[in-house]
């Protein structure tokens, strides 16, 4: 796991053979990550691709949820692969994998992230329907936290990215960050009102809205920063 700051982790890779009738594609295996550029050299001239919630989709070198490059069996020398993520540390997982294993790859996991989604949407609908029908606001509070919940997993899978947001990399970079401190916001409130602590104690009643009420400042302090104080800062409200 590696902290970069404003720095860059290189990666010197050497695929080996591959068989030139097929499509062989490196995937870089981490949800969110800032930027990886592919440095590779074809017929003499040398080329860099980009992807990562830095830039908007237009401008990956192959569309998907996740860093994917096409290596090119032509490729002469090393490959060097450069990362950056500010401020969470990376440990990305690299897979080489042929066309019908990435297609494969990207179906399972759409597939499982689909079926998530839809059950957060059933529930999402019944508390908002609860919450006309009864009048009641735990419903709503709690209709709230799962659209948040939802919000992050879109943000952190790259599935809004590729399908919601694609042309927005700054609110694609800052998505994760902003979503995980509503859902903890939501869900703080959420207990407060279901829990009726106002009938217990005022203080701690009017302490649990302002705890909540902070989860609206650190999205703002996140951006502004993105350091590894404000990451800490993050963990911290979520503890």
């Amino acid at each position: 796991s590696h902290a970069l700051d404003h720095g860059a982790l290189w990666l010197q890779m050497q695929p080996g053979v591959l068989d030139a009738r097929q499509r062989w594609f490196l995937v870089v295996d981490f949800n969110a990550l800032d930027l990886a550029e592919l440095h590779d050299t074809v017929d003499g001239h040398p080329r860099v691709r980009q992807a990562g919630d830095r830039l908007p989709l237009s401008r990956w070198s192959w569309p998907d949820r996740q860093p994917v490059f096409e290596l090119q069996p032509a490729a002469s020398g090393p490959l060097w692969l450069r990362l950056a993520n500010r401020p969470v540390p990376v440990n990305p997982r690299l897979l080489v994998m042929n066309e019908a294993e990435l297609q494969q790859q990207r179906t399972t996991a759409l597939v499982l992230i689909g079926g998530y989604l839809g059950l957060g949407v059933l529930v999402l609908a019944l508390g908002v329907t609860s919450a006309r029908l009864y009048r009641d606001n735990a419903f709503s509070l709690y209709a709230l936290y799962v659209g948040t919940m939802l919000g992050l997993q879109l943000a952190y899978t790259g599935l809004g990215g590729l399908i919601l947001w694609p042309e927005s990399p700054a609110w694609s970079n800052m998505a994760p960050a902003v979503f995980t401190a509503l859902s903890c916001a939501s869900s703080v409130w959420f207990v407060r009102e279901v829990a009726s602590v106002r009938r217990y104690s005022r203080r701690l009643n009017r302490a649990l809205f302002y705890w909540g009420v902070a989860g609206l400042v650190v999205p703002p302090v996140y951006a502004a920063w993105q350091n590894q104080a404000v990451l800490w800062l993050l963990h911290g409200y979520m503890g």
